[in-house]
């Protein structure tokens, strides 16, 4: 919402809500992103606390602090610490599509690889909802193919043409959201 609402506000185009090549971080966030701002405010009050009502000032930024899940990713569980990971690296990012919490909220599966976050995609960007696009069959015979029906079967192509593309979008991004979070990416 600090994306959409700071593009709205600076009167940039409404289309960098999905091509943002950054996202809005507060003080928090830039830490844990290694965004690299500093934020005029002091956070902390006279105890060592956090102040959450003044964690509100957010700021455009990229995150740099990204880990991926890549060997070797070990933990010692007697030192309680890290020994080895891969090093940090700059998350891509795309507007809204790219944040955690889109990505949370639209998760992927092995099955359905990022096509459900396509799906959504078309339907709160550009109004187009898959699932009404074209009529489904529920002859046993035209859904028996077991031959990649995806691409090969006129029931599910339908729909699958354009769907797919959008799914490959988001091939570099696990199900569960995070960028680069298998290792045969790598």
């Amino acid at each position: 919402m600090e994306l959409i609402a700071h593009i709205v506000e600076t009167n940039q185009s409404y289309k960098k809500i999905l091509t943002a090549d950054y996202t809005m971080v507060n003080p928090l966030s830039n830490i844990a992103y290694r965004a690299g701002l500093s934020f005029d405010a002091n956070y902390v009050d006279k105890n060592g606390f956090l102040e959450k009502d003044k964690l509100n000032t957010y700021k455009p930024g990229r995150n740099r602090g990204h880990i991926p899940w890549a060997p070797p990713f070990n933990f010692n569980y007697q030192t309680r610490e890290f020994i080895d990971w891969p090093d940090y690296h700059q998350w891509l990012h795309a507007g809204v599509l790219s944040t955690m919490a889109w990505m949370s909220r639209y998760p992927s599966t092995d099955t359905n690889r990022n096509r459900a976050r396509a799906r959504w995609t078309y339907y709160h960007f550009l109004g187009v909802d898959i699932e009404k696009s074209a009529p489904r069959t529920t002859d046993p015979v035209a859904l028996a193919d077991t031959n990649n029906p995806t691409m090969n079967n006129p029931a599910c192509t339908v729909c699958h043409e354009r769907l797919d593309p959008v799914a490959g979008a988001y091939q570099l991004y696990g199900d569960a959201g995070h960028y680069l979070d298998q290792t045969f990416w790598f």
